[in-house]
């Protein structure tokens, strides 16, 4: 993405008017909105293909007429974790809110206007009972956990700099981390997973490809 863009986006986010940034770049509103639906559109997941990812079997997404995914996977841990990509494709910025929302951290992106939830989250001690409940959950459980993290994660590393707009228009400079969902990483290990995103296309194919060697 290119610096000026990243930079219209984060003052578009604190709050400064369309009509002062128009003014500054020289822009019509016309030229605004073709701007911004092609940041928009650059940002779309993709509609087919293949990516690395931490999958031990081949994995598939295929989005129906609807754009409602559907994962096929040969393990849960998989499946999950077809599923926390699929849906980091379709609600990362939301994702995020709700994760700050946990840490206490809201007012990192929303500034003051934050601050009322953050000490509430804080105080209560969201992220601390997370932690401590976290040992006492069953095995099983928290294999479901990582794995929906690990998907998340994994679509996060292949955004590269398209992360969602609403992302751009709210983080600061350098904020970028990967989702701590669980306190727990999955284990390493890289595959190729086949994945078919059609949503764009507004109808379903299924796009797959071999399962790749563990690292």
């Amino acid at each position: 993405m290119h610096p000026q863009s990243r930079e219209l986006l984060r003052r578009l986010g604190a709050g400064e008017s369309i009509g002062a940034l128009c003014r500054e770049a020289g822009w019509s509103r016309e030229e605004f909105d073709q701007w911004w639906r092609r940041e928009a559109a650059s940002r779309a997941p993709r509609c087919t293909g293949q990516v690395l990812a931490g999958v031990r079997q081949d994995v598939s997404i295929e989005r129906d007429q609807f754009g409602i995914p559907h994962i096929f996977a040969e393990s849960e841990a998989d499946l999950w974790f077809g599923f926390g990509y699929a849906m980091a494709q379709d609600r990362l910025f939301q994702l995020d809110y709700l994760r700050r929302k946990g840490l206490g951290r809201l007012a990192d992106v929303l500034g003051p206007e934050g601050l009322p939830l953050d000490i509430i989250a804080r105080t209560v001690g969201l992220n601390r009972i997370a932690r401590a409940e976290w040992p006492r959950l069953p095995a099983g459980t928290q294999q479901v956990l990582e794995s929906f993290a690990a998907g998340i994660n994994a679509w996060i590393e292949t955004c590269g700099d398209g992360l969602p707009i609403e992302l751009d228009a709210h983080r600061q400079p350098g904020d970028r981390e990967r989702i701590p969902l669980v306190p727990h990483g999955p284990a390493a290990g890289d595959c190729d997973a086949g994945v078919g995103q059609t949503r764009a296309r507004r109808r379903a194919t299924l796009s797959r490809m071999p399962a790749g060697r563990r690292g």
